[in-house]
Order: structure tokens, then C-alpha cells, then sequence
């Protein structure tokens, strides 16, 4: 089939369509393999500008659906008491599906619909969970039970996105806008700040409880053991507390504070 020669008057009607039809559509005019077609669009440099093939792909899928006459009534009746998930395992599709499905029929959920429905998903102050308490044997079947072994997590388990021992990521913190180096240790899944890991290493011990580990200099990229410096959660606050400025220099930095919470709320308050 490959091997079929286009004869002239096949050849006028390509370079006529080949804009207006797909290489599948034209084949299939013909009955001939759409490798044909292939070979002549190669042959007499025929170029499709991408938007065009998008076209096509978008017309070839209009009116395309898995969804039966019986399905749409279902949806027809009851998407405006019935969550669109719930829809779906009623008809055994998934929630994309059947928001698609309620485009297509041009039917709208109303907006106070949607929030109430999100309100009545969220959970409760004071709701207890069914399974509280009990053993798995209480709230699921045996078969049930056996099933959600494959989904566990395994002794050992590795996530697939765990990062290799020794990376290292700079994080920036919100409030001051400093950058802390984050690394990943072997034998613990949570990152660990690179300052505190530096100083046990060298000192070989854990750090003590209610203890920080600050930069000397400032600079939270210089982990020259010599720039580390332990010291404990009170000495930090005391170092950080506005009581250690002269009263004049304190009354300058609460006014600064006023003006940026004044300055911050009026932004958020034009935004809004």
C-alpha cells in the first residue's frame, strides 16, 4: 500500500486540501496508506503550519465521547444535587470526565452550589473519623484489607523524589529575607540546615536542646567552624530584643514599625 503512485489528478487534489484536510483525512478520501501522503508532502517540501495541525486534532476530536445516552441523563438529573466526583463513581468515570462531559451539554453549576459543596467538604470542628479507635478489621472487608497492602509503604522505603545524600538547597526565609543552606544528611529523610550540621560534625555531638547555631559575621554562607557560633534560645532573643538599643534609637524603630504596618495595610486594603 505504501508502494501506491499518485496520479495526477490525485496530486492536484493535495495541493489543493492539504490546508484544509489532515493526511489521515486525505488518505482515507482515497482509501490509500497515509505513509502516501507522507511521502508527498516530503517529496514536494509541503509544510503544515502547526496551528493548522492543531486544528485538525481539535476537529477530529469534536463530538468524540465514551459517555452513553444513558450516562448524560444521569448528569442531566442530578449534577446540581450530586458533587461531580460523586457523579463519576456513580457512572464509573473520573470527576475530569464528567466536568467535560457537563461542558459539552452546556450544563452550569451555580456558583452558591460550588461553595456550599465545598463548605459541606471540610471538616467539622469536633468530627470524630469513623475509624477511630477501631482495628482495620472493624471498618474494612478482607479482600479490602489485602488490596491496600500494595499500596503501603514498605520497610526502607526511598520516595522517588528523596535527594541524593550531600545535596544542598538554599532557601530564602520570608520574614528577613536571609538565605539558609539546607543539606540532605544520610540517614534522615528531613532536610537539615548546613550551620547546625557543620558543628556537630566538627564537635561531634548533637547540639544542645533550647541552642542555636549563629553566624558570627552575619554571613549565613560562611561555615568556617570559627563563624559558628553556639549559643542558647535566651541569649538569641536577647541579642535580637530592641531592649538592647539606646531609648532614642528604640523610639526610632518602633516609628519605622508603625509606618510599614501603615504602609502594608493600606496596600492590602487598594489590592482588595
Amino acid at each position: 500500500m505504501s508502494k501506491t503512485k499518485v496520479t495526477p489528478a490525485v496530486e492536484k487534489y493535495i495541493l489543493e486540501n492539504y490546508l484544509k484536510m489532515s493526511q489521515g483525512e486525505i488518505a482515507r478520501h482515497f482509501g490509500f496508506s497515509k505513509e502516501v501522503c507522507k511521502r508527498f508532502y516530503k517529496s514536494h517540501k509541503l509544510i503544515v503550519p502547526a496551528d493548522v495541525i492543531e486544528g485538525f486534532r481539535t476537529k477530529a476530536l469534536t463530538g468524540r465521547t465514551t459517555f452513553t445516552a444513558e450516562d448524560d441523563q444521569f448528569i442531566r438529573d442530578n449534577y446540581l444535587t450530586m458533587p461531580v466526583k460523586t457523579i463519576g463513581h456513580h457512572l464509573d468515570r473520573s470527576g475530569c470526565g464528567v466536568s467535560g462531559r457537563l461542558k459539552k451539554l452546556k450544563l452550569i453549576i451555580p456558583e452558591e452550589i460550588i461553595q456550599q459543596r465545598k463548605k459541606d467538604s471540610v471538616f467539622k470542628p469536633g468530627l470524630i473519623p469513623f475509624n477511630k479507635g477501631k482495628k482495620i478489621t472493624e471498618f474494612m472487608t478482607p479482600e479490602a484489607i489485602e488490596n491496600s497492602k500494595m499500596h503501603r509503604f514498605k520497610p526502607g522505603n526511598i520516595p522517588g523524589n528523596a535527594l541524593p545524600d550531600g545535596t544542598e538547597v538554599i532557601r530564602t526565609d520570608k520574614r528577613s529575607g536571609r538565605t539558609y543552606t539546607m543539606i540532605k544528611v544520610p540517614g534522615i529523610n528531613k532536610l537539615k540546615h548546613k550551620n547546625i550540621h557543620v558543628w556537630e560534625t566538627y564537635h561531634k555531638k548533637k547540639l544542645p536542646e533550647k541552642h542555636n547555631i549563629v553566624f558570627v559575621d552575619g554571613n549565613t554562607q560562611n561555615f568556617d567552624i570559627e563563624n559558628l557560633e553556639c549559643i542558647s534560645h535566651a541569649e538569641l532573643m536577647n541579642r535580637n530584643t530592641i531592649h538592647r538599643f539606646p531609648e532614642d534609637l528604640k523610639v526610632n524603630i518602633r516609628l519605622i514599625s508603625k509606618i510599614k504596618k501603615v504602609i502594608h495595610e493600606n496596600t492590602t486594603r487598594e489590592e482588595s
